[in-house]
């Protein structure tokens, strides 16, 4: 009886590490499907907003693009996804593209004449 028990947790612990290993490798499958999409949303961007464009100039093409956008630390935000987290700490991240301008020093609040100064993928997780 002993034998049988010992067989059949034996069994259990290695269907749960086969099933563990799928699980990551799926996840790392379809990770790295979300970031080429990312990166190909990021060249449109890119070609199409050059940098030195004002922020009234970036705003417009992204209303005329029919994005919506945030404001988040003097940036202009797009939202282009979400990802799962990793169940511990953190249980999602929003991925956006990052629009980001220069600003002269002492300057209170964004101006409509501030130049995009990099476009870039940011993940923002929520967490703990």
């Amino acid at each position: 009886m002993k034998k049988v028990i010992a067989l059949a947790v034996t069994i259990l612990v290695v269907l749960s590490f086969l099933w563990l290993v799928s699980s990551r490798r799926e996840t790392r499958r379809r990770r790295e499907e979300h970031d080429t999409e990312y990166r190909a949303r990021l060249v449109r961007f890119q070609q199409d907003l050059s940098l030195g464009t004002p922020r009234s100039g970036v705003r417009q093409y992204l209303e005329a693009q029919k994005l919506p956008y945030g404001e988040m630390n003097w940036n202009l935000d797009v939202k282009i996804g979400d990802e799962p987290g990793d169940g511990w700490a953190c249980d999602r991240w929003s991925v956006y593209i990052e629009m980001k301008f220069s600003r002269t020093k002492g300057q209170p609040e964004p101006s409509p004449f501030d130049n995009l100064d990099d476009i870039a993928i940011q993940k923002i997780g929520h967490c703990l």
